[in-house]
């Protein structure tokens, strides 16, 4: 039966893609060790390509130790052991700048596949927000023969239709969010229960007004996570430009972390507020402890997301007595690529949304 390549393949790649198909096709015993492939003509009428691609192709898998070629016997299918065996090779699409939480992630992934023992290759990259560019990161990954994707998505209303599409090809787990209406596997953090959690908390403190500081506009699992908390204690939410203030930070203007700074002095001065929550770490550090007043700050009680690492925190923060709830990106990087796996070496896509809780971590 002829094989029609996918229209997202090259003149560039074609051989790279066939030279993946025989591969699964001998990793999965479809093609059995010792049996003799069929010839190049069958194969290139197979996949529809010239004699050359296929040449090529088998090179490339003589030179994985795949295959075997002999003059006059043609070419076999080889037994793989462990030291000769090819890895898979696994991706991660995030939204993320190569600053900040971005150089975060990196380490996280790198440590995760270190972990695994050479159970497969790791490949990063970022999107740097931008749907298009990752779209872009994901066709160029996937011609270059990656067995598997984990895609942070930009935005959970773009790029369904096209992820969908290549998970017909290598399997794709989504992490962070999901792409609406989409059936695709993911492992996400369960914001919505640190909610009620954190709901809980300051309820058992006496807490009864909670002032939520918030960014502009939030993700699906931030509005979660805010909709459960006011449903336990009573919260008013007021919304600065954190992601924006942070960015221009980082060119050295602080003229809008100056501004957002004073709206909210302002705003706690004019509210008596016995609580203060942020689902960002960094912006508690910058607004209440650079310039903020102590007198405002002592009145409160002070709770966040934090990042990544438990205990891992500033001098001020520690004297802040913030108390944390920890989301743990390790196990979120972890649990995805055990999806990868299972669906790669099985060829059945796993179902569904796992969800990672996050970890408690209170201040003395």
């Amino acid at each position: 039966m002829n094989q029609k390549l996918p229209e997202q393949v090259d003149s560039e790649t074609v051989y790279q893609y066939v030279a993946r198909q025989l591969r699964d096709m001998l990793g999965s015993g479809e093609i059995p060790v010792g049996q003799q492939l069929p010839t190049y003509r069958e194969l290139a009428k197979r996949f529809q390509v010239s004699l050359s691609v296929i040449q090529r192709a088998m090179r490339q898998l003589k030179a994985e130790a795949v295959v075997s070629i002999a003059h006059g016997q043609g070419v076999k299918a080889v037994r793989i052991d462990e030291e000769s065996r090819i890895l898979p090779k696994f991706a991660l699409i995030h939204p993320y700048r190569m600053h900040g939480f971005g150089i975060t992630l990196a380490t996280l992934f790198n440590q995760v596949f270190e972990s695994r023992q050479q159970k497969c290759m790791a490949i990063l990259r970022s999107s740097q927000g931008d749907c298009a560019l990752e779209r872009k990161l994901a066709t160029s990954l996937y011609r270059n023969g990656v067995n598997g994707l984990i895609v942070s998505p930009v935005n959970p209303a773009e790029n369904r239709e096209f992820f969908e599409s290549l998970a017909r090809e290598i399997p794709v787990v989504l992490i962070d969010q999901v792409f609406e209406g989409t059936a695709l596997p993911a492992v996400l953090l369960d914001y919505a229960s640190a909610g009620g959690e954190i709901g809980g908390y300051l309820q058992r403190r006496k807490c009864r007004n909670v002032l939520a500081v918030c960014n502009v506009s939030d993700n699906a699992s931030l509005r979660e996570l805010n909709r459960e908390l006011s449903a336990s204690i009573a919260a008013h939410t007021f919304r600065l430009p954190l992601f924006e203030a942070e960015k221009q930070m980082e060119k050295g203007d602080y003229t809008l972390f100056d501004r957002i700074q004073v709206q909210l002095i302002e705003h706690m001065a004019a509210n008596e507020y016995d609580a203060v929550f942020c689902p960002f770490d960094f912006p508690l550090e910058w607004l209440l402890f650079d310039g903020f007043p102590a007198e405002l700050r002592r009145k409160v009680r002070l709770v966040t997301l934090h990042g990544v690492f438990p205990g891992v925190h500033s001098r001020e923060y520690c004297r802040a007595g913030i108390v944390s709830w920890v989301a743990p990106h390790d196990q979120l990087i972890r649990t995805a690529v055990t999806r990868l796996e299972k669906w790669h070496s099985k060829k059945h896509a796993p179902v569904g949304v796992k969800k990672i809780r996050l970890v408690f971590e209170d201040q003395p």
